[in-house]
């Protein structure tokens, strides 16, 4: 039997008053995929920013492999529905791809060229990254929540 691998129970969300979130309960086990769709504004980024711990549940709690989420954030990939940069920043696909650190020295440049091989964009390392296209970046990004093999992978608006 499987074990529970995210919990999310009984997470309540609010701002300014005004609920967002209510008694939101779910729990995922290892290898399953869920899919959470809803309308604009339905607050489906909200709750992903809550298991991602970047907001914090005014009631509930979020755990990934039992342990409160805060401990467990280097195990987690994250695709953004957005990623707001200067596209005029002189940096590329390559260094971009190295400010994400997990701690593994095995996990290096080849790692990099890997994980950009996987989703079709290794050619575009060398790249700056303001030169790419809308579907390139995503891809990049994508890639970026691969790299040193994460967990639990979360994707905003993958679409």
């Amino acid at each position: 039997m499987k074990s529970s691998y995210l919990q999310v129970n009984n997470l309540n969300y609010s701002i300014s008053g005004q609920v967002i979130l209510r008694d939101i309960s779910f729990s995922i086990e290892k290898g399953d995929m869920l899919v959470i769709i809803g309308p604009n504004g339905s607050g489906k980024t909200t709750l992903l920013k809550l298991i991602l711990g970047v907001l914090s549940p005014n009631e509930g709690e979020v755990l990934l492999n039992n342990k409160a989420v805060k401990m467990s954030l280097g195990r987690i990939g994250y695709v953004p529905q957005k990623f707001e940069f200067d596209r005029n920043t002189p940096i590329t696909v390559r260094e971009f791809m190295a400010l994400e650190e997990c701690g593994q020295k095995e996990h290096g440049k080849s790692h990099i060229s890997e994980v950009l091989s996987q989703v079709g964009m290794k050619d575009k390392e060398n790249d700056k990254l303001g030169g790419l296209s809308g579907g390139e970046f995503q891809r990049m990004m994508i890639a970026r929540a691969l790299l040193h093999e994460k967990e639990l992978l979360i994707f905003d608006e993958p679409a």
